[in-house]
């Protein structure tokens, strides 16, 4: 994914250098794992603080996403603030252009880029998955002897 700000093309890539980005692995798991979790408990206050943590995700993933191809000038997350404002303040339409917009940009290089797999996410969701199964199935069990 290519983001032109300042003039500058920077290209987002979510490979190694960003799973080496603790900020980066940290908000995005939390996010996703949230996210899933809100859902299968169907719980409005979970899926909410996941939400509102889109924010310093997108900045996260922003951040990461860059290291690949931009560590030699974005050395610091105070450097990609500068630059995330950058972008917001060159990108005034907010219809096209917020936080929302980006994280769902972003999100599509992460899943492009096959970094949840790099993470080990996608085998640690569907071992998640397969060990929930047996334990519902025994829920389900006990309920219908009552």
């Amino acid at each position: 994914m290519k983001l032109t700000i300042n003039g500058k093309d920077y290209m987002f890539e979510f490979t190694i250098a960003a799973s080496l980005c603790e900020t980066c692995v940290e908000k995005t798991t939390k996010l996703i794992f949230g996210i899933v979790d809100a859902r299968s408990d169907e719980d409005l206050n979970k899926m909410i603080q996941s939400i509102t943590d889109i924010y310093s995700t997108t900045f996260a993933l922003f951040y990461g996403g860059l290291l690949e191809h931009h560590s030699n000038e974005i050395r610091s997350e105070k450097d990609a603030k500068e630059l995330l404002a950058a972008y917001f303040r060159e990108n005034t339409d907010r219809k096209e252009y917020n936080y929302y917009t980006l994280f769902n940009q972003l999100l599509e290089q992460v899943k492009d880029d096959g970094f949840f797999d790099l993470l080990g996410l996608d085998s640690m969701m569907e071992s998640l998955v397969a060990e929930e199964e047996p334990k519902q199935t025994t829920a389900k069990k006990k309920a219908t002897k009552n």
